[in-house]
């Protein structure tokens, strides 16, 4: 636990658990690049349109960042009941 109190331990948990999800990786990686991400191909940011805008590599960079969100979310509450919720990402 990163605080005694239970329900401001909740709070942080989920405040950082939501900071951690919503970093747009492909956004990053296209932006690195000096690309636009927004404007290109099919003008959703993913890594669907990382691969014709940006490259193989960033692609393989990107997808490794989106699948690491979750268990990085999941290491910040260990012992937790939504811990056994999504045990099959792990």
């Amino acid at each position: 636990m990163l605080l005694e109190n239970f329900w401001l331990n909740l709070f942080f948990i989920l405040l950082i658990s939501y900071l951690i999800g919503s970093l747009p990786s492909a956004y990053i990686a296209g932006k690195i690049k000096a690309v636009d991400m927004k404007y290109r191909v099919s003008k959703n940011v993913g890594s669907m349109n990382t691969f014709p805008s940006v490259g193989k590599f960033a692609v393989v960079l990107v997808t490794i960042a989106d699948f690491s969100k979750e268990p990085l979310q999941h290491s910040l509450a260990p012992g937790s009941p939504a811990m056994n919720l999504f045990h099959c990402w792990l």
